[in-house]
């Protein structure tokens, strides 16, 4: 890719960029037939995070928790867990490593302290227009609540891939205590289940908290 994304000091829009359409594109990179995405990224573990049953009223979830990053998240405990330096990612099984829906939640550090969320998120919007085939804004909101901070920006978008499967994408970032929190989900269009894992999603998203 040729990404002529302007670049700032610290973390610049183009690391931002890079990170969320690494996984992005990790998904979506083959449509096995009828529903099912190719996943190709391996499992790491992180010896600062825990997974425990939760003690909410969500029966069939599990909390994951990043004493390092400072973020806790609930998870459907038949979804499949991937860990990183930068935070956690879960994906809907569907066999060996094929599933229908994924989210990503990071945290990121570094990012210059005049450098607003909105500018980020205008940014990386741009870049996305520019990168992503069939990319279409479905909504752009800001002041939308995170983990408690209501100085959340929300983008909600479609695309689709090489094949021109069509996806939708949801990506939703807040600052605290100096780290840059964005939680990024997508799935399948076409799936006959689409409804229902686009409510799991947001409940996930809804769900999490930062513990720092």
């Amino acid at each position: 890719m040729n990404k002529k994304t302007i670049m700032i000091s610290g973390v610049t829009t183009a690391t931002i960029l890079s990170i969320l359409m690494a996984s992005m594109f990790a998904t979506n990179s083959m449509l096995i037939p009828n529903v099912a995405l190719a996943q190709k990224s391996s499992n790491s573990s992180s010896a600062t995070s825990t997974t425990k049953n939760s003690t909410s009223a969500n029966a069939g979830f599990l909390t994951y928790e990043n004493t390092t990053l400072g973020m806790k998240i609930q998870y459907p405990s038949n979804w499949t867990k991937q860990t990183s330096g930068r935070g956690v990612t879960f994906v809907i099984p569907l066999g060996k490593d094929n599933f229908l829906a994924k989210l990503n939640a990071s945290a990121l550090v570094g990012f210059p302290a005049n450098m607003t969320l909105k500018q980020m998120a205008d940014r990386v919007i741009t870049s996305y227009r520019h990168f992503l085939p069939g990319f279409q804004m479905q909504s752009y909101t800001g002041n939308v609540t995170l983990a408690g901070n209501n100085n959340a920006v929300k983008v909600v978008y479609t695309f689709t891939d090489p094949k021109n499967n069509k996806f939708s994408g949801t990506d939703t970032a807040t600052i605290k205590n100096n780290k840059l929190y964005v939680i990024q989900y997508y799935y399948y269009t076409k799936s006959p289940k689409q409804q229902a894992y686009s409510q799991t999603l947001q409940k996930m998203v809804d769900s999490f908290q930062n513990t720092r």
